[in-house]
């Protein structure tokens, strides 16, 4: 069994402070590599994080808990890849 890196955008509630929500993020994920903010466009701002995990269970899981995250309102992965 190997690693994946599992690319993620993380949308946040309009009134949410992103970077609260980012702390937020870094705090409760062992597993994150990076994450940083990127702005969509008309003043649309939005995480972009990078996890690093067992390739068995998927992205699934990652999805699930950052759906449950204070202010994030919604999640879509953009990319799995071995690593």
């Amino acid at each position: 069994m190997g690693k994946v890196a599992v690319e993620v955008k993380v949308f946040v509630d309009e009134n949410e402070d992103v970077n609260a929500v980012q702390q937020r993020i870094a705090q409760q994920f062992n597993t994150l590599s990076e994450i940083k903010k990127e702005e969509l466009g008309f003043g649309i701002v939005f995480l972009k994080a990078l996890f690093v995990v067992e390739d068995e269970g998927g992205s699934d899981d990652i999805e699930e808990k950052l759906r449950n995250v204070p202010g994030v309102k919604n999640v879509e992965v953009v990319g799995v890849t071995l690593v």
